[in-house]
């Protein structure tokens, strides 16, 4: 994901994605998160070993197509098939005049299936996918009152509310139980970890394009600059162990890491283009620590709070909304990036109109004249 976000810039201008770019880091999430339940639940079934290998043979597999990519359609759809749901049925809306009923017509029959073949893991697939991508998408490929926002946005939420039910009252071996979150513990452990990554992926995501884009840093340099903030995260992360088994304890370090890592990100709000790059390395140093000491303490706490029963799945469904948590942090970033933007562009009477185009479609391959 990092090297994926100091390249971005690069991957635009080659591509030519416009602000359909941005789907780059969400569409890779998205595929995470769609079929991280199922894969748990199929390695219940086949064993540990079978699913892993074919989880790195996509990864193979994924990162030489992306590599040979020469459309955004391309570069997306390997990133994650599932991406390719909205787009389907933002095309059968626009295909004719009587198109739009397909875009009822499809969910519903995707609905039925999900109750009679894979228990609510089509519902949520599809809720996921059509929710983050309306989110993605609003402001700046779409605006929110488009009627295709609008449409992905309540079938989305519809969707993952027929995967709740299918969980709660049919599903023999829920993807995600629900009597996780009747304990107070284990569902607020829960809750962090989508937080957790809501803040996380957007942070590392989002670093390296305003490098470049704000700063006029080239790559390599953007690239450079990350390294401390992710080596803090692994340094403290490797500590953090230690620590808990020296104490014999874990919230101390969970409260010190949430700490340390709110005050580091608040003072990225004194970042600006002027910024020493001594600052840039300080801070983000600092954050990286905190979120380091904040990883290893919360798996720790929600075991130490679950029922040996429930260890497993309450392990597994903390990385499915952790998961969820990194996919709508980046949609959410990505929607303000463009509001503000377009924000600024508009009320900048100096700025020539072709300009602001371009700019929206990817303020960094625009280039000086």
């Amino acid at each position: 994901m990092n090297s994926v976000a100091t390249s971005l810039p690069t991957i635009s201008e080659a591509l030519g994605a416009g602000p359909t770019v941005t789907w780059v880091g969400t569409s890779y999430l998205l595929g995470q998160l769609s079929f991280q339940p199922l894969y748990g639940r199929i390695s219940d079934i086949t064993g540990r070993k079978p699913v892993l290998l074919f989880s790195m043979g996509c990864i193979v597999v994924g990162g030489i197509l992306c590599g040979f990519a020469r459309t955004p359609v391309w570069f997306l759809a390997v990133g994650t098939g599932a991406a390719s749901g909205p787009f389907v049925a933002a095309g059968l809306i626009q295909m004719s005049t009587n198109g739009w009923r397909w875009a009822f017509w499809v969910p519903a029959i995707m609905g039925a299936v999900c109750f009679v073949l894979l228990w609510g893991v089509l519902a949520s697939i599809a809720g996921i996918v059509l929710t983050v991508m309306s989110i993605n998408s609003g402001g700046s490929i779409w605006a929110w009152k488009n009627v295709k926002t609008i449409f992905m946005l309540t079938i989305g939420i519809v969707m993952l509310l027929v995967f709740i039910i299918i969980e709660a009252f049919f599903a023999k071996i829920p993807i995600i139980p629900l009597r996780l979150f009747k304990q107070r513990s284990p569902s607020v452990l829960i809750l962090t970890g989508f937080l957790h990554d809501f803040a996380w992926q957007s942070t590392q995501y989002f670093v390296p394009l305003y490098y470049q884009t704000v700063c006029g840093f080239t790559p390599l340099k953007s690239a450079t600059l990350i390294v401390p903030f992710l080596l803090a995260q692994g340094m403290a992360g490797a500590v953090s162990g230690p620590l808990m088994a020296k104490y014999a304890r874990y919230m101390s370090i969970l409260r010190a890491g949430f700490t340390v890592w709110t005050l580091s990100a608040g003072l990225k709000l004194l970042f600006h283009r002027n910024t020493h790059i001594a600052v840039y390395v300080v801070v983000l140093t600092v954050e990286g620590a905190g979120i380091g000491w904040v990883h290893q303490p919360g798996l720790v706490a929600l075991q130490a709070n679950s029922a040996d029963e429930d260890r497993a799945v309450a392990t597994g469904t903390r990385n499915v909304f952790r998961s969820l948590g990194g996919v709508v942090g980046i949609a959410v970033s990505t929607a303000v990036h463009y509001a503000v933007l377009d924000k600024a562009l508009q009320t900048d009477n100096t700025i020539p109109e072709w300009l602001r185009g371009s700019v929206l479609d990817g303020a960094w391959s625009v280039e000086d004249p």
